[in-house]
């Protein structure tokens, strides 16, 4: 049976997650309190429009959808995809989004996008079927702090802690569109987990960052075109990494196609952990 899930079912869920990616090449550690920060509070899943497969009364697989307006359109983002090992091969993930897809479309979502390891490919070709097309490349990276090379800060650059942040003008510094999940719209929902940053050089804005302290994950940064080179991304880097609670700084989803950003992170000691595609679905 497929349905629609919801609250009450969080802590099948969140066994039937584990259990889906217990083999996954990226290993989630998450307690069901982490887990439902994760899904519930982080991703703000929508309930009515995330799916679920049941034999009997487990759960062996799952859709968890998120909604929003990304890049103007409105978007169902597919944050989370899972069948557990003993129900692969049985089109579940096809059959999730023939139940989706119509309450997509009878709700007026324009578009529906996840993203996927470059290395899945059994799931890659599942989303080709079903009709999604690969439309970005990400690289995500983590902080090897024994790497960690910043250098001495200009005594020019201040860093400052914001809460109204003049989004018009600091969003244009970034060199690509942030993903679904970095996007302002997701920030401002997750709002009371995020730290923003705003950098000056000799009292002039010069770039930003937003972050959160209690994970070390990076959503945004950037700085302005005419101020790059002076150690101000730097400088922002050291603050966040000085200020979080873990020393294990992450940013995912940097576009390929910013190269400055990959060879920014390299240098200061980011390593890249995985790739990964951005798919999208046209509704």
């Amino acid at each position: 049976m497929i349905r629609s899930l919801g609250l009450e079912d969080l802590d099948t869920m969140y066994a039937a997650f584990k259990y889906a990616f217990s083999d996954y090449p990226i290993h989630f550690k998450l307690s069901r309190e982490h887990f439902r920060k994760k899904f519930v509070d982080n991703l703000d899943i929508n309930f009515p429009f995330s799916a679920g497969a049941f034999y009997s009364e487990t759960l062996v697989g799952f859709i968890f959808t998120s909604s929003s307006q990304y890049e103007g359109k409105r978007t169902a983002y597919n944050g989370g995809t899972g069948v557990i090992p003993e129900f692969r091969g049985n089109g579940l993930v096809q059959k999730m989004f023939k139940y989706l897809l119509p309450m997509f479309t009878e709700n007026e979502f324009q578009q529906c996008i996840l993203e996927v390891l470059v290395n899945n490919h059994a799931a890659i070709k599942v989303y080709k079927k079903i009709g999604f097309v690969k439309t970005r490349d990400y690289k995500c990276f983590k902080l090897n702090p024994l790497n960690f090379t910043v250098g001495e800060v200009s005594t020019d650059i201040m860093i400052q802690q914001i809460t109204n942040p003049d989004w018009d003008r600091i969003i244009k510094y970034l060199d690509y569109i942030p993903s679904y999940l970095d996007s302002l719209e997701m920030i401002n929902r997750n709002i009371k987990n995020e730290t923003i940053l705003e950098a000056f050089f000799n009292s002039q804005p010069a770039g930003y960052a937003i972050y959160q302290p209690a994970t070390g994950r990076i959503c945004q940064i950037a700085v302005e075109k005419s101020f790059r080179n002076r150690g101000i991304g730097k400088a922002l880097m050291l603050h966040i990494y000085h200020h979080s609670d873990t020393k294990l700084l992450t940013i995912i989803n940097v576009d390929c196609k910013s190269e400055s950003m990959l060879i920014f992170l390299l240098n200061i000691g980011f390593v890249n952990q995985f790739d990964q595609y951005e798919m999208r679905l046209i509704i």
